[in-house]
């Protein structure tokens, strides 16, 4: 009997040492075997930090591709969408100071676009073309026809209906960092 009640006693502190063992350092039985609760959590935790790792790292490398691929959207807003507006940009004239008193120049302005315009692969140059533009300051709101004049980061591609029946892809540019990154992120892309 008093073996039994030893043995109790001995099972009790040995499960009692388990539990205030330091958190992220392995638990073992008398056999040196380690325990559920040790081992598994050591094991997950580190897998979780190295999930991790590569996440902040994938992040940081989108970031720097926005960065990379940042542009001067100036254009004419051709359409009006939810969570956007599509933009024939190329309007260089708008970078002149003048006009960049705002975002949004009203659409009465006669802002000549140039005929050959040229993109350079180089961050803040001029974009040229038709893109999709979120991420829109809210105040002024934008109307139909009006410029606008921003610097925003490639955000991935968007499918552009221009009439019903025909649909085209056009780069899609984020006015703020952060949601370029997670809109590529959640694509897939770089």
């Amino acid at each position: 009997m008093r073996m039994n009640t030893c043995a109790a006693i001995g099972l009790v502190l040995a499960a009692g040492l388990m539990l205030a063992a330091p958190a992220g350092q392995a638990q073992t039985n008398s056999s040196g075997v380690a325990g559920p609760a040790g081992g598994i959590s050591a094991t997950n935790g580190a897998e979780r930090e190295a999930v991790e790792r590569r996440r902040a790292q994938r992040a940081e490398q989108i970031r720097a591709a926005c960065l990379q691929g940042a542009r001067h959207i100036g254009g004419r807003v051709v359409q009006i969408l939810p969570q956007g507006v599509v933009v024939e940009s190329g309007y260089t004239n708008l970078l002149d100071p003048h006009y960049r008193q705002g975002w949004r120049v009203p659409g009465t302005a006669a802002i000549p676009r140039h005929l050959a315009p040229t993109e350079p692969d180089q961050p803040g140059a001029p974009c040229v073309g038709l893109v999709y533009l979120t991420d829109l300051p809210k105040r002024p709101p934008v109307k139909l026809y009006d410029y606008v004049t921003l610097r925003a980061y490639p955000a991935g591609e968007h499918a552009y209906v221009p009439v019903k029946g025909v649909a085209k892809t056009i780069r899609q540019f984020a006015v703020r960092l952060s949601t370029a990154v997670r809109l590529k992120d959640k694509a897939g892309t770089r």
